[in-house]
Formats: structure tokens, C-alpha cells, sequence
């Protein structure tokens, strides 16, 4: 497994004709409100918490072992302004020589009120999320999947209808802050952008579906081939 290994970093800096410049400060990435609709614009400067983003695939396909693999986060849940309920889950797979085989299926239920102490001040939900996992004939926990399992949970989503990224109105995306993955702690993490473009693993995929309150995640890969090197 290869942890998290993009920087994002997001310069933003407004002058007072309100145009958009570049510093040599590095700061977060900001948002815009859906009520404002697109724009080119960031909102503010946005948190200032170095080293700033991350957002690559949990897993990297190991080079030089043929077969399908599997990194894949899944979770639906309601979410509106006052709790969020629902489940997810994690499913991985490493150079197995047949689809939909995992080592890793993990489901949790979860539960989550606003949060006292927002993370993401510019997104329109912050929650404090408990994660429970969950007793189940589908649960495979064969080996070490990178993730905490077996125990309780506590960490932070929040979403923004409108990420701003590097200028451009990067769409709806759903934030990560406090949860073990890999031995890393996600840091306010980008952790669904369906607008992201990952040009070292095209096979990985965001999908982000909000309507009538149901919020719906995939992040990640399924059954993805590699040949043997």
C-alpha cells in the first residue's frame, strides 16, 4: 500500500478591485457558496493549516504483480442540517485473478450532529460523525486493510456545494478531517472531488449524488486491471 502522495496547495489572495492574484504565501484551498453560483473567484483566503491538502488514491496498485485490484470507499447517508445518518464502506483487493474478490470489505454505521467546532468554516455541513462498525456475513478483514477497524470512531465531513481550486470551481466535494487512514490522520483531505482528474491513476473515480436530503459518495477504484510486469 502507497499512502497518500499528492500535495495540493492553493495560492489565494484578493486585492481591493476584488481581482484574484497569486502570493508566495501558500494557503488552503476556499470555497464558494452555492447561493453565489459558480465562480473563478475564491471566497475567502480560506484555513491557513500547512502542509495543505493531500488527495491521492488510499492505495496504489503495487507495480509488477498482475491482476485486479480493488480501493474503494462507498457510503450513503441522510444529511440534513441538524443530524446525518447512514452507513459506509471499504472494499480493497490486490492482485487477485478474479473480479469482485476482496481481502478488505469493511462497513460502518454512522451517525453525526453539526459540529461545535466547524473545520471547514466556508462549506455549507459540518458534522462530528461516529462511525460503528458493523457485525455482518459481509465484513472480510483477512489482513491489514490501512484502515482503523473494530472499534468506534470519531472524525469530521463536511461539503461544499462549490470547491475553488487553484481558480477554477471544482463542484460539489465532501471533506475529511480526523480519521486514520493508511497511519495518516486526514487533515481537512479533499475526500470526494467528482471534478478531479487523477492523470497518474486514471482508473480512480469520485461520484457525488444531494438530492432530497440523501447524500451519496464512491471514491476510489473496482476491479481494476493491471498486467504483470
Amino acid at each position: 500500500m502507497i499512502p497518500n502522495l499528492l500535495l495540493v496547495t492553493l495560492f489565494a489572495c484578493q486585492s481591493e478591485d476584488d481581482s484574484t492574484k497569486v502570493s508566495d504565501e501558500r494557503t488552503e484551498p476556499a470555497y464558494e457558496p452555492a447561493s453565489e453560483g459558480p465562480t473563478n473567484e475564491p471566497y475567502s483566503e480560506g484555513p491557513t493549516n500547512e502542509p495543505g491538502y493531500t488527495y491521492e488514491p488510499t492505495n496504489e496498485p503495487s507495480m509488477g504483480s498482475g491482476g485486479y485490484f480493488t480501493d474503494y470507499w462507498s457510503g450513503s447517508f441522510v444529511m440534513t442540517a441538524t443530524s446525518l445518518e447512514g452507513w459506509e464502506s471499504f472494499s480493497f483487493a490486490e492482485a487477485q485473478q478474479m473480479p469482485d474478490i476482496y481481502t478488505c470489505h469493511l462497513i460502518w454505521d454512522l451517525s453525526g450532529v453539526p459540529s461545535a467546532d466547524p473545520f471547514c468554516e466556508e462549506c455549507e455541513f459540518n458534522f462530528d460523525v461516529t462511525a460503528t462498525p458493523r457485525a455482518s456475513s459481509d465484513i472480510i478483514n483477512e489482513e491489514e486493510c490501512g484502515v482503523q477497524w473494530g472499534e468506534e470512531l470519531s472524525f469530521q465531513y463536511a461539503y461544499a456545494y462549490n470547491f475553488i481550486y487553484n481558480g477554477q470551481d471544482m463542484g460539489s466535494a465532501l471533506f475529511l478531517n480526523g480519521r486514520l487512514v493508511n497511519d495518516n490522520t486526514a487533515s481537512f483531505e479533499p475526500w470526494a472531488v467528482p471534478l478531479y482528474e487523477n492523470v497518474q491513476l486514471p482508473a480512480f473515480e469520485d461520484f457525488i449524488s444531494f438530492e432530497d436530503e440523501t447524500f451519496i459518495y464512491h471514491r476510489g477504484f473496482q476491479n481494476y486491471w493491471q498486467d504483470p510486469e
